[in-house]
């Protein structure tokens, strides 16, 4: 019915009107199904009818077009994904504005071809994305393996270094006749350096036949001990200490050393700052407890050969597939 003051009479719907200065009737369409979309549509694109809610009440999951809301939450979430990706890897994207694209309406067949190049742009992301990040893991697993090696080749170099000295004032000892000496003096100190700290019971006499050991390749051969190795979070560098400390009731040596650079991890969303550890333990039972006790806080541990010139020879290989590995992350990076 035409009227001027309808809203008035008939109480004005909740949202604003935009035929708020128009003269307005009242009228009820009865449309068939089949034809139903197409015809809201043109009545929208003629922009002379303003539709009323009768469900407004009535949840979108509880209406008929239930399947059509969720298929089109579906592509707006790929929608999302995709504009995430293009922020965070600074794709320069080229803004244009179709108006006449945007004022009209979708038919079906344009929503399926729609909905088919979205899929396809989502499909092919997804699997650059998971190569990407299996790069970047490699990539990971390298650098801390880098770092492992350098941290035991170093490690070593020094017992080795000590154990010169101290075997000399030990030989000079025994001839005299009194003991020991120097060998019951613990091989590192808190107050050593400060990148690398050690904590244990394993002095320099026994960590020197270790070494010695090692120069043959029968690691722990008499006195049975042996070590692990890996990196963790430097935030629970001290945890580790602690828990080993008391779990092998102090028969183990621990030394490790913070990695200065912070390392962009994957599963991260900042990069971490971490630190390369090495744990000396008496006996498979103690070394497998370490390893458990290891895991369990987050670390990664990796395989050290006992042999010096092994261990040279896996650290160049690591060097040269790294420089590899950061080669192809940066021609993935630019295509």
């Amino acid at each position: 019915m035409p009227t001027r003051n309808w809203g008035l009479l008939r109480g004005r719907p909740k949202t604003t009107s935009i035929f708020r200065s128009e003269v307005m009737s009242l009228i009820q369409l009865y449309i068939p199904s089949d034809v139903a979309r197409f015809t809201v549509s043109q009545l929208g694109e003629m922009g002379l009818v303003q539709f009323r809610d009768l469900n407004g009440d009535v949840s979108a999951f509880q209406r008929s077009f239930v399947n059509d809301v969720r298929r089109f939450d579906e592509i707006e979430r790929k929608l999302r994904y995709l504009h995430k990706q293009i922020e965070l890897n600074d794709v320069d994207v080229y803004e244009f504005m179709d108006e006449e694209f945007v004022g009209s309406s979708r038919g079906p067949r344009d929503i399926d071809d729609m909905e088919e190049r979205i899929n396809a742009h989502e499909s092919r992301v997804l699997k650059l994305t998971a190569a990407y990040k299996n790069l970047q893991l490699n990539q990971l697993e390298l650098i801390e393996n880098k770092y492992v090696l350098e941290e035991v080749s170093s490690l070593f170099t020094e017992i080795s270094g000590r154990q010169g000295g101290v075997g000399g004032q030990s030989g000079r000892g025994h001839a005299s006749g009194s003991g020991r000496g120097q060998d019951a003096a613990p091989l590192l100190t808190r107050a050593d350096t400060s990148s690398r700290r050690s904590i244990g019971s394993l002095d320099a006499a026994r960590v020197g036949d270790l070494e010695a050991d090692i120069g043959v390749g029968g690691m722990g051969r008499d006195i049975n001990v042996g070590f692990i190795a890996g990196v963790i979070s430097r935030d629970r560098i001290a945890t580790l200490e602690r828990v080993l400390w008391r779990s092998l009731r102090g028969n183990m040596f621990l030394n490790y050393v913070d990695i200065e650079d912070p390392i962009n991890d994957p599963n991260m969303e900042e990069p971490v700052y971490k630190s390369a550890f090495i744990v000396f333990a008496h006996g498979a039972s103690l070394r497998d407890r370490a390893t458990k006790i290891a895991e369990s806080l987050g670390a990664t541990l990796y395989q050290v050969d006992n042999s010096a010139e092994r261990r040279q020879e896996d650290l160049i290989d690591t060097m040269s597939r790294l420089d590899d590995m950061q080669h192809i992350l940066e021609n993935n990076s630019v295509a």
